[in-house]
């Protein structure tokens, strides 16, 4: 038996823990660029005065991180003939946040829904309220809040890394943990939005 707990979006991760809650393996949500171009624009080859010649304009591109659907297959179909029980993070728009952002961050939800569906593997969805509240992490500030997560997760795991290349904190990986760690505890009591 194994439990998948998964922080959908572009930070954030899969993680997997076994029948007796020791950790197994934790990945960041796999991410590649998508690359549209755009037409480049005809300019004269002279400037105003009509002398100077123009550098060459190169063609611009509009790039932006999407979830790799490939990769994540990758790393879910191993556990697709197994005994696994796999919840989601529930997530939705809340006030403030940005029409294109929030467009992003559903398509990156409906990507790992699609590769679960396709591992074959059944997932549940379970909010933030949730799983925060089973180890006590509500309220606070942003970082703060994000710290805690952290510690809770590092108390339990101490020997995985919570952070990046860089140094920076992938709060996405401590999440990911907690989320399985949470199916895991609260077992037949575990509180799902669907």
């Amino acid at each position: 038996m194994f439990y998948i707990g998964i922080d959908p979006g572009s930070n954030g991760a899969i993680s997997i823990i076994d029948e007796y809650g020791s950790f197994v393996a934790v990945h960041d949500m796999p991410m590649r660029w998508l690359i549209e171009r755009k037409k480049p624009q005809k300019k004269s080859k002279f400037l105003a005065d009509g002398v100077t010649p123009r550098k060459k304009t190169k063609i611009k591109q509009d790039t932006r991180k999407v979830v790799d659907g490939k990769a994540l297959f990758e790393i879910l179909s191993v556990y697709s003939s197994l005994d696994v029980l796999c919840a989601m993070e529930f997530v939705s728009s809340k006030t403030g946040q940005g029409v294109k952002s929030m467009f992003s961050f559903g398509e990156s939800v409906g990507c790992v829904k699609g590769v679960l569906e396709s591992a074959g593997i059944k997932y549940r969805l379970v909010s933030s309220a949730a799983w925060q509240g089973h180890f006590q992490l509500t309220g606070g500030d942003k970082d703060s809040h994000k710290q805690r997560i952290m510690d809770k997760c590092r108390s339990m795991y101490p020997d995985v890394n919570y952070f990046g290349s860089r140094g920076g904190l992938k709060d996405g990986r401590s999440d990911a943990i907690l989320i399985s760690r949470y199916y895991f505890e609260a077992g037949d009591n575990a509180i799902f939005v669907a």
